[in-house]
């Protein structure tokens, strides 16, 4: 009897325990270089990104092998949604590429600066010992929604076989998309 009871107790504790969550970034961490320069002259209002439905969540999601089917993970989740994160990471690597503070972060549409980022995502996600995929519509606008400049890119950054590979790659990702948007704009405003 003593044994059955013992049994069933470890049967149910057993149920009762859960394998603990993995909370990941976007942010790589890195240390942004010093800048020290009057924010003055901000040209550029990083709007808010739009995402697949599927990256509204905390969840990270994966594809399969053959790029067919899609998982969501209960255990490796997002500290942040790549939705809230990205403006910030694309707006830091901005300024970095530029060499000077351009471009802001505004978490509601806002016509203080005379230029806007909108950014759409069509896929961001990896696929575990193959690659982290990003494609996206990036396009200048002014204020009046007169567009300056639009540019679709695909991007991709070889992953290992883990969760943390996976997101590495996306922070690669993500911050590769944020230098080029630099670059361009340093380019296109050129003595603003």
């Amino acid at each position: 009897m003593k044994t059955k009871i013992f049994l069933l107790c470890a049967m149910l504790a057993a149920c009762g325990t859960t394998r603990p969550s993995v909370f990941y970034t976007l942010d790589s961490g890195d240390v942004p270089a010093p800048m020290n320069q009057k924010a003055d002259n901000v040209l550029i209002a990083v709007e808010p990104v739009s995402v697949p439905a599927a990256l509204s969540r905390p969840q990270i999601v994966l594809r399969d092998k053959n790029g067919l089917n899609a998982t969501l993970s209960e255990f490796h989740r997002w500290i942040e949604t790549p939705a809230d994160a990205i403006p910030d990471i694309l707006a830091r690597a901005i300024d970095e590429a530029a060499g000077r503070p351009i471009a802001k972060p505004v978490p509601v549409v806002n016509t203080s600066y005379p230029y806007k980022l909108i950014v759409d995502i069509v896929r961001f996600d990896a696929i575990l010992d193959k690659a982290a995929v990003l494609d996206v519509w990036w396009t200048f606008t002014t204020q009046d929604d007169v567009i300056v400049s639009r540019n679709h890119v695909v991007m991709t950054e070889p992953v290992g076989p883990t969760y943390a590979d996976a997101v590495r790659g996306e922070q690669i990702l993500i911050e590769r998309l944020g230098r080029d948007i630099g670059a361009a704009a340093k380019k296109t405003f050129k003595g603003k």
